[in-house]
């Protein structure tokens, strides 16, 4: 048995063929986690939110084997032989929670967003060394497809290591994570309404963050989960129609609770913006800064890759943590030739952050359906205020929020244990579930520096007098 503490799941066991997933730690890839924070920028507002992925990833490793225990039993009440979760299988399923969350980068979901952006799988996956399998498509995000890299490539150290414990099991492995499994009922442990991720994520940060939610019963959960059929007859993972419903009710309450307090925090939304947007000005920059700092430290020459959005190497995105961009960020600020990319990154290096301006969202929807005039009011008031480049100090944000997943591959499901059929169906279908459906919450804000505020809503205001329109909109 290998034991970890942990301050959210307390003492954590893995027992038998499982405690090889303490091993695989030790791999560079892994290590690598513990570098990269597992809510971006989110610590400039919650002070205690600087955990990383590492610990993530091994609590929901955690939860995993203790899914796995349960899936065991229920399996060998319903299942043949060849379908049945047995202890290998539920090693496999342990050492792929630890390793999915491994192909993030720096700031986690914020580099993804900000700096990866639209990406080309092709060029990627040749620079990545990634070799052609059937699950890798052109639909993985950029993060998934890292976490192919570092799986299969065979330069990586957590390639290795699995290929010791046996030949064929990093293959294995990254088709679970991404949905190829020989048993494919238990690909949805990673991918749905309900996953090992969202167990911890949203008791880890609701912890680490110090706000009031994130409680749901994870033991209760456990104990529900079972085997069932879906509509095709196809085996699939699900939790007891009878007795889960408030556990899985409770769990979904508390990650849009987090994704409204946390995850959309105005504060938050617009540090990862004003990061978004100093990396959009640092590669269009003609003052050299992005040049001549890759020319100093190697890994620099990494972060000139990937900020102007050209593949990188294997190598170079294993370089690529937190650490580094904290370092690559004060530099700018000590030292950038541009006065504006000088300002960004100095603005973020003391938590200097733009703010949203405060109008309610439906009339900054109005206001912004007016288009080039309401950017020129927007303008107007950054120029007062004194920015004589407007378009580097204002950035905007959309989000939506969907109580439930949206695509059919991604849902979780209630078993009717009662019934010998065991048929399983959707959870938003529940009817105790079901008034959740139509739940979806748009968020919309429009950032500038704090100095700015007020100039800007009186431009605003000016813009929006009758006199001053020359058209009204639809």
């Amino acid at each position: 048995m290998k034991r970890v503490q942990d301050p959210v799941h307390g003492l954590m066991e893995f027992h038998g063929m499982e405690e090889f997933v303490i091993e695989l730690l030790q791999a560079r890839e892994i290590q690598r986690m513990r570098r990269i924070r597992q809510l971006g920028l989110a610590s400039l507002v919650y002070p205690g939110a600087d955990h990383s992925r590492f610990a993530h990833s091994l609590g929901a490793a955690y939860i995993t084997s203790r899914f796995a225990a349960a899936l065991r039993v229920a399996s060998q009440h319903f299942l043949a032989e060849d379908l049945q979760a047995d202890e290998e299988i539920g090693r496999d399923l342990v050492v792929a929670a630890i390793c999915h969350d491994v192909g993030h980068g720096p700031l986690s979901h914020v580099w993804e967003r900000h700096v990866v952006g639209t990406y080309s799988s092709r060029e990627w996956r040749q620079s990545l060394g990634v070799p052609p399998k059937p699950w890798i498509n052109d639909k993985m995000k950029w993060h998934e497809l890292v976490t192919q890299a570092f799986l299969l490539n065979e330069n990586s150290d957590l390639h290795q290591r699995l290929e010791q414990l046996e030949t064929g099991a990093a293959e294995r492995v990254a088709g679970l994570i991404a949905g190829d499994y020989f048993l494919p009922y238990l690909a949805r442990l990673f991918d749905s309404d309900v996953d090992v991720d969202r167990c911890d994520f949203v008791i880890r940060d609701a912890h680490h963050t110090g706000v009031g939610y994130g409680r749901f019963d994870l033991q209760w959960l456990v104990s529900t989960i079972t085997v069932g059929v879906d509509q095709h007859g196809s085996p699939v993972v699900g939790f007891d129609r009878a007795k889960a419903p408030r556990a899985i009710e409770q769990l979904l309450i508390a990650r849009r609770a987090l994704y409204n307090t946390v995850y959309f925090h105005r504060g938050v939304r617009g540090a990862e913006r004003m990061m978004g947007r100093l990396m959009e000005l640092l590669a269009t920059s003609d003052a050299g800064d992005l040049e001549r700092l890759a020319r100093r430290p190697r890994r620099w020459a990494a972060f000139e890759r990937a900020v102007r959005r050209l593949p990188m190497t294997f190598e170079q995105v294993r370089s690529l943590d937190d650490f580094a961009l904290d370092v690559f960020v004060t530099e700018l600020a000590d030292s950038a030739k541009d006065p504006i990319i000088r300002d960004l990154a100095g603005r973020l290096a003391v938590r200097q952050l733009f703010k949203p301006l405060p109008l309610a969202d439906r009339k900054l929807d109005e206001f912004l359906f007016d288009g080039d005039r309401s950017l020129a009011a927007i303008n107007a008031g950054l120029i007062e205020a004194g920015y004589e480049h407007p378009d580097a100090y204002r950035v905007s944000d959309t989000q939506d929020l969907s109580f439930f997943e949206a695509s059919p591959e991604r849902t979780a499901y209630f078993v009717d244990q009662s019934d010998s059929a065991r048929l399983a169906t959707p959870i938003s279908e529940h009817p105790e579930l079901a008034h959740y459906r139509s739940d979806v919450q748009p968020y919309h804000w429009m950032f500038v520096p704090a100095d700015a505020i007020r100039p800007v809503m009186r431009a605003i205001e000016r813009s929006r007098r009758p006199s001053a329109r020359t058209t009204h909109p639809v």
